[in-house]
């Protein structure tokens, strides 16, 4: 298959090369995640190659450097978010960390409170969190720092959409 050629021939950490070295360019981290989406898919081969490139701390820093930039964040809450459904040996030699995935997430959240389809992702990702991360902890880095205030601003401000609405009563549930 075309993927494994281009992994072996290192087009995952060429892409990881590409983030780092044009950090300052939004455009380059966002062609670099999306690069990094496509070749990786749901194979653990791939996720493997991904996880030993340091394609988590690429994507980690570009949000941190590009926090205004709602498809950059968009894409970025996406891809954290996968790693908390990992087998335990990617999540070690990735480094992952949830909790900084989290803060990531609800940072961008709060950012970006207009844009509906960030909103959609930040709220699949709390709930994909709350899932998979250890629920006591998790829960308490939700609420933290206004975070249930974030949730029902949210849902105020996107009432009419069922996807922002469903995930934040579960969320919401979760946190009661």
């Amino acid at each position: 298959m075309m993927a494994e050629a281009l992994i072996t021939h290192g087009a995952i950490a060429g892409a990881v090369g590409v983030m780092v070295a044009q950090l300052s360019s939004a455009s380059a981290q966002v062609a670099g995640m999306e690069a990094m989406s496509a070749l990786v898919a749901h194979y653990s081969v791939r996720l493997e190659a991904f996880a030993l490139a340091g394609g988590m701390a690429r994507i980690e820093e570009a949000m941190s450097t590009h926090p205004d930039v709602a498809t950059l964040q968009t894409k970025g809450i996406r891809t954290l978010a996968s790693g908390a459904k990992w087998p335990m040996e990617i999540v070690t030699q990735s480094n992952y960390k949830w909790r900084h995935c989290l803060a990531l997430t609800k940072a961008a959240m709060s950012r970006h409170v207009d844009n509906e389809e960030l909103q959609v992702a930040g709220f699949e990702a709390l709930r994909t969190y709350l899932d998979r991360a250890d629920r006591a902890a998790c829960t308490e880095d939700i609420k933290a720092d206004g975070g249930v205030d974030l949730i029902e601003a949210v849902m105020t401000k996107h009432e009419s959409n069922k996807r922002v609405q469903d995930a934040g009563a579960s969320i919401l549930k979760c946190l009661a």
